[in-house]
């Protein structure tokens, strides 16, 4: 793919999360049953997980922090590194 997206996990005191997976899949896959696994990437010490070379696409997404799943859904376009923060709480 021609794409990436880098997400920031971080709890509601703006402390990073580190060591959790986030995983995203392109949006309405399930509805459309097209085969699109979840690409999953967990986050480094600062909290950060990059998916590099993935498809131009509206990706929904979610994120495991001590059991609670925050989902979010975030459109990636060609040539831009796309950022996205995500907010859990916990």
């Amino acid at each position: 793919g021609s794409a990436s997206l880098r997400a920031l996990v971080l709890r509601a005191d703006d402390t990073a999360v580190a060591n959790v997976p986030v995983s995203i899949r392109k949006a309405g896959a399930e509805t459309l049953r097209v085969v699109s696994p979840a690409i999953i990437v967990l986050t480094n010490a600062e909290g950060v997980s990059v998916f590099e070379n993935i498809d131009p696409a509206r990706y929904d997404g979610e994120v495991t922090v001590d059991a609670v799943v925050t989902h979010f859904t975030k459109e990636v376009d060609t040539g831009v590194l796309a950022r996205l923060t995500v907010e859990v709480n916990g």
